[in-house]
């Protein structure tokens, strides 16, 4: 490619939490951390395509992309983002279809007077709900509900400041299958806003991508790229992710079924007990268990939905997960985690021994210190998974749900104080059993923002997965050290540790995986 060349990248947009969409880009890396991306002068967008020469980018050549299609496997020294002209978004299967051909025309032009534009708007809105298309496994979102504020809704569909209403509304129509859309219509100011999911008929039925073509409903789209880029760069975990995708090379396809057929050659089972297994072109309904079977046919829809062309734009979460970020890498599976790799190495995951009920006893002025899984099982003489398992979810329970906890009794008498604290919160706070997760959850960000932010000065930059770094074997000491002295700063008693190696770490996870089945 001609480094002075104008050149736009085609790729696709997908929305969640909002799943939107950054391509491998003309943002030249060096530059990124630097670079404010609303502020393009003319002189860097020439009819809506990034000048390479204008933004300081010098090597274009080394760009990933033959025809358009990313080559997996190879290195980009480019970060994998969109700039604001990607019209391409991921749809459930035969939405669109349904829409033009069954939505009475009335109610699409209550949108907006030119109903292909209507059509366009009511598929844009079917993006924000794609998410629980793969979360209802992760996060066991049963009801496949998700909420979506209305001050978020307007100010994306800003056309006119009741477009996202008539969306609802039309959404909400009784077509030949049924609504597209279902509301819960409950909300509680400052707890909770109206939850949307999709019909019975659409949800699961497979994604397509679909290239919007009106002028009006491409600038909405744009927009809230810039916005979310621009939210990103304001934050210290997200502004480190984009310099770091730069580095990071993605598994092949070949590469992730030969690491499946492995772990299963091995009976692995994830991080919920559940079998990793081929669902052979099967339907799930005619597989034994299949609630208890995880499927790699699954993981690999997840992982192209997550890195198709790109990642999507690392987003900060709300008050309820304490702005934990999410992007491409944290909601990916774990497995296929694993094979990502930088200058050819396989990522070390470092993460705390045990950090939330550090944090817990830190901020409710407990009395101990260093607590871990490993010590506590010792003491309590229960599987070292078990309490693991149990420190995932004590201090989010209701009272009466943790008093049933095997953790309970030895809180309790060790940390009297600490419990009553938190059981005075649950009760008095707004926010009720939820109170102190959010307050964990918070402090685990502030610390790992802290600890990255000293990283960036060290031109060290890493993959996050909420409490966990994801580095370079070069560069694991360092990020122990700082990791371990940012902890203590906060005055969060914890230790530091490096992940095994890939062979191992799969090899553990298989034994963990059977204690927890049986």
């Amino acid at each position: 490619m001609n480094k002075n060349k104008k050149s736009t990248i085609t790729t696709e947009n997908l929305i969640n939490y909002t799943y939107t969409s950054l391509s491998r880009s003309s943002l030249h890396s060096l530059k990124l951390s630097s670079l404010n991306l609303s502020s393009f002068s003319s002189s860097s967008l020439i009819n809506g395509e990034l000048d390479y020469k204008a933004i300081g980018s010098s090597r274009c050549a080394d760009f990933p992309w033959k025809n358009g299609i990313i080559n997996p496997g190879v290195q980009s020294n480019l970060p994998p983002y969109n700039s604001f002209h990607c019209n391409t978004i991921k749809i459930p299967t035969k939405i669109k279809h349904v829409i033009r051909r069954h939505m009475p025309r009335e109610v699409l032009r209550a949108i907006h007077p030119n109903v292909e534009v209507a059509i366009e708007m009511c598929l844009l809105f079917t993006t924000q709900l794609i998410s629980t298309q793969f979360e209802e496994e992760a996060v066991n979102n049963i009801d496949r509900w998700k909420a979506l504020k209305t001050e978020y809704l307007r100010k994306y569909f800003s056309t006119s400041p009741s477009s996202y209403k008539k969306i609802i509304k039309a959404l909400e129509t009784p077509l030949l299958n049924g609504a597209i859309l279902e509301c819960d219509y409950i909300s509680i100011k400052g707890k909770k806003s109206y939850q949307y999911r999709f019909g019975q008929a659409y949800f699961k039925k497979g994604l397509v991508s679909y290239d919007l073509k009106t002028k009006e409903a491409i600038h909405l789209l744009r927009k809230h790229n810039e916005h979310l880029c621009n939210r990103a760069q304001s934050n210290p975990i997200c502004r480190n992710l984009m310099t770091f995708y730069s580095t990071m090379i993605l598994p092949t396809p070949e590469e992730i079924l030969a690491e499946a057929k492995t772990l299963i050659s091995k009976g692995y089972r994830n991080r919920n007990g559940r079998k990793l297994t081929f669902l052979n072109k099967h339907s799930k309904d005619h597989v034994k268990n299949h609630t208890e079977l995880s499927f790699v046919e699954d993981a690999i829809k997840k992982f192209k939905y997550l890195t198709d062309n790109h990642v999507m734009i690392p987003r900060p979460g709300n008050s309820a997960s304490g702005g934990r970020v999410v992007d491409s890498i944290t909601l990916m599976p774990r497995w296929i985690r694993n094979l990502i790799k930088v200058d050819g190495m396989t990522l070390v995951e470092c993460d705390f021994s045990c950090l939330h009920p550090n944090i817990a006893i830190a901020l409710y002025k407990g009395t101990q210190e260093y607590i871990t899984h490993e010590g506590l099982a010792i003491k309590l003489n229960i599987d070292l998974n078990i309490v693991k398992d149990q420190h995932l979810s004590f201090f989010n329970r209701t009272p009466k749900h943790m008093e049933k906890s095997p953790l309970y009794e030895y809180y309790n008498v060790t940390e009297p104080q600490m419990i009553k604290s938190i059981v005075d919160e649950k009760y008095k706070s707004t926010f009720k059993h939820t109170s102190t997760s959010r307050k964990l959850f918070a402090k685990e960000v502030e610390i790992m923002c802290d600890i990255i932010t000293r990283l960036n000065r060290e031109n060290i930059y890493v993959g996050y997965v909420y409490d966990a770094l994801l580095c370079h074997p070069r560069n694991v000491q360092r990020l122990i050290e700082i990791m371990n002295s940012t902890a203590l700063i906060h005055g969060v008693k914890t230790v530091a540790k490096a992940s095994l190696s890939s062979q191992q770490r799969s090899l553990q996870d298989v034994g963990k995986g059977s204690r927890i089945a049986a």
